[in-house]
């Protein structure tokens, strides 16, 4: 019981971190596309955002696209 209450939260942890990447990658890519310029604040900024965003975002394939809309 002790090992599946350590390893259910950190397989949900794991989860939100490729969704985490996915949004700072768009968020760069769009910048770019838009020849919009981000200062290192900017981007640190948004990187702890979306780390925030994805604690709460629904751990199911695609739920990182709903969160950017």
């Amino acid at each position: 019981r002790r090992v599946t209450d350590f390893v259910a939260p950190l397989a949900m942890t794991m989860n939100g971190n490729g969704a985490a990447l996915y949004n700072v990658g768009c968020i760069l890519f769009m910048s770019q596309a838009c020849n919009v310029e981000l200062n290192a604040v900017q981007i640190i900024t948004g990187i702890v955002l979306a780390c925030m965003l994805c604690m709460g975002t629904i751990t199911v394939p695609g739920g990182a696209a709903v969160s950017l809309t």
